[in-house]
């Protein structure tokens, strides 16, 4: 019965001015092949019909209306200021029902971080060749007196004159790349000799211990700090 009816809906609207409910709910067949389903007819516009159905607004010319069974009966349009404006948009039968749920919007997944790198090793400066025409000749970490950063140090002076030393002449480059200058020379003995200054004979050495700092050294190489 739903699907006669809104037929005679159709044709009664294609062919004069009558009235019909536009609630007649029904699946529209046209002559073009469409069908429009839970049909209902809004509003006339004189060169076709104005229906909603579940494809949207559709406005259908007068020739692809279907034809009416011989027994339909005379229905009402409804009048123009009984239906609400409305938004005309073309039939498409691929597009889905105004109703239907958003597809997701996918989330991009964040890359793996990546590992830290290690931090770059400072290189150690070359030991310097000579300081006042004196050599290191030698160096090794030895504690002192509860003292852990301190350096056994043997200078060589090749020369004929004599050479007066002090203690920040002196500088020791840890493996990390810290540096440290000399603070005070102490000659091994009994008792100790804390010196602010040592002094290097002609064509001879000393081997002092120099203070640098009071935490250990790691692997230090002692260099002039000239």
């Amino acid at each position: 019965m739903k699907h006669g009816a809104l037929i005679a809906v159709v044709l009664a609207l294609a062919s004069g001015p009558l009235r019909a409910d536009p609630s007649s709910g029904g699946d529209l067949a046209l002559k073009d092949g469409r069908v429009l389903h839970h049909a209902s007819v809004l509003r006339d516009e004189g060169d076709g019909l104005v229906i909603r159905a579940d494809e949207g607004l559709v406005k259908v010319a007068r020739d692809l209306l279907p034809e009416a069974p011989a027994d339909s009966p005379q229905v009402r349009v409804p009048d123009r200021a009984d239906t609400a404006p409305l938004v005309m948009r073309p039939f498409n039968p691929d597009q889905a029902p105004a109703d239907s749920p958003a597809a997701p919007v996918p989330v991009p997944s964040k890359p793996p971080a990546k590992p830290a790198s290690p931090a770059p090793q400072r290189p150690r400066p070359a030991a310097s060749p000579e300081y006042k025409g004196c050599t290191i000749a030698s160096f090794q970490v030895k504690a002192y007196q509860g003292v852990l950063g301190c350096v056994e140090v043997v200078v060589r002076n090749p020369t004929d004159q004599i050479v007066i030393l002090r203690p920040w002449d002196f500088a020791c480059v840890t493996a990390e790349g810290a540096r440290h200058v000399g603070r005070n020379i102490i000659t091994d003995g009994y008792p100790p000799h804390l010196k602010r200054r040592e002094v290097v004979p002609q064509q001879g050495e000393i081997d002092d211990i120099v203070t640098f700092t009071d935490t250990a050294l790691d692997n230090p190489v002692v260099v002039w700090s000239h």
